[in-house]
This record gives C-alpha cells, structure tokens and sequence, in this order.
C-alpha cells in the first residue's frame, strides 16, 4: 500500500516538474523572441561594444541592431504580461490542495524571486533613467545582467556609471555586467 502513495506522490511531483518546466521554457522563449524582435527592428549597424571591452566576449552583448523608441515599451508590457502568467501558474501550484507541503513552498519562493527580480529590473531601470537616458530596458540573469541603453553612443563613464547602479541592486560582479546604447534611431 505505501508503494502506491509512493507512485503517486511521485506522479504529481513529475507534474509539478513538468509545469515548471513548462515556465521556464516559456521565460526562455519570451526572452529569445524580444531578442529577435531587437534584431528586426533596426539598421545593421553594432552597439558599442568596446565600452565594455573589460567584460568577456561571451558576456558583452555586441552586433545588435538598432531598435526603435516603441521597443521599449513593448518590451516591458510583454515581460509583465510573462511574469504575471508564470505567477499565475505558481499560484495555482501553491494553493493546490494535491499539492505536497515541498511543492507549494517552492511554488510560493519562485513567486518571491520573480516579485524581487521585477522589482530589481524596475529599480535599476529608474535609476538609469534618473541619469538622463531617455530608457534603457535591464536583462537580469542568475549571475549576468545586460542593459540596452536608448542613446547614440556611450561614453566610457556612462557604462561605468551604468554598470555601478546594476552592481549595488543586482549584486553582480561588474565582469558579467555588459551594456551596450541602441544606435539611436
């Protein structure tokens, strides 16, 4: 008789893994579908890459387009209407009475970490912007994060500036910070 709980406990935690699967593929898709709608947006022209030439070619964003002044927006509607779906779910996991007591916990500290990752893209976002950027939209990652500026170019000490804001919010090391401008448009 315990084999059978035991099967069927299992059952739902493979569920569970597979709803969550399901949410992290869908986050991965929302991002690589921003990512080339950046691409489609613009002229062929590279961001400036070299001012954050110190970071590894693997962490600097470069040979992005430029993007015009609706990406922004849309990008930010369309990462609250992602995140809100994957609460939604983690809800549902959370308050399911099939649920077990591990399961629910870990659905309600996924909530947590996407409320504070929010929070933290929206913090370091209105910091820049308080330096006198027109936007920027902030990609923050478990041990990365990029920052696309809206501007033509930036200087040396704006990305040092950019990358100081994202380092005291985010807690990531400067190396895995890249940030590049859009090229304006």
């Amino acid at each position: 008789m315990k084999f059978i709980k035991k099967i069927k406990l299992n059952k739902r935690g493979a569920a569970l893994i597979i709803l969550t699967a399901l949410l992290v593929g869908m986050t991965i898709i929302n991002y690589k579908l921003s990512d080339s709608l950046t691409a489609q947006t613009g002229e062929d022209d590279p961001m400036n890459a070299e001012l954050v030439s110190s970071h590894t070619e693997q962490t600097a964003m470069s040979g992005t387009k430029a993007v015009d002044k609706a990406f922004f927006s849309a990008y930010r509607l369309e990462r609250e209407q992602a995140r809100s779906a994957d609460i939604e779910i983690l809800q549902d996991i959370a308050e399911n009475t099939k649920a077990t007591d591990e399961n629910a916990a870990n659905a309600q500290a996924e909530m947590i970490y996407l409320v504070k990752l929010n929070e933290m893209e929206l913090s370091v976002e209105n910091r820049i912007k308080a330096k006198g950027f027109a936007d920027c939209i902030v990609f923050i990652h478990e041990d990365h994060a990029n920052v696309l500026v809206d501007c033509d170019t930036l200087t040396a000490q704006d990305a040092i500036q950019i990358q100081d804001i994202v380092e005291s919010e985010c807690k990531v090391g400067l190396e895995n910070i890249a940030v590049s401008a859009t090229g304006g448009n």
